[in-house]
């Protein structure tokens, strides 16, 4: 019934029928960290096809901050999702010992 596959998140999507998956939690590259995971990928096409393959009444939930987290939910509002909620995660100590604005909360 689970599997792991490796390949192409766009490519891979399009073999999933339409309208059946419950949930889509997802972390993608944010585009502006400029770490060599911070990859370019075809924003507007993955949104499209979470859109295709989530059931009616799913979820769609990303990590996201800054730029990145606003221009996804103005895709996704676009495509048809209705942003529901924000979480945020307050640590206790800050994510990140290199960044000159230690975050507390994601």
């Amino acid at each position: 019934m689970y599997r792991i596959e490796q390949g192409d998140c766009i490519e891979l999507m399009k073999s999933i029928p339409d309208k059946s998956i419950d949930m889509i939690f997802t972390d993608p590259p944010y585009l502006y960290l400029k770490h060599k995971l911070d990859a370019q990928f075809p924003e507007q096409k993955f949104f499209e096809e979470c859109w295709r393959i989530l059931k009616d009444d799913s979820i769609l939930s990303f990590f996201g901050r800054g730029k990145s987290f606003y221009r996804w939910n103005y895709i996704c509002e676009q495509i048809g999702f209705e942003f529901k909620e924000e979480i945020i995660w307050y640590k206790k100590y800050c994510s990140s010992p290199v960044l000159t604005l230690q975050r507390v909360h994601e």
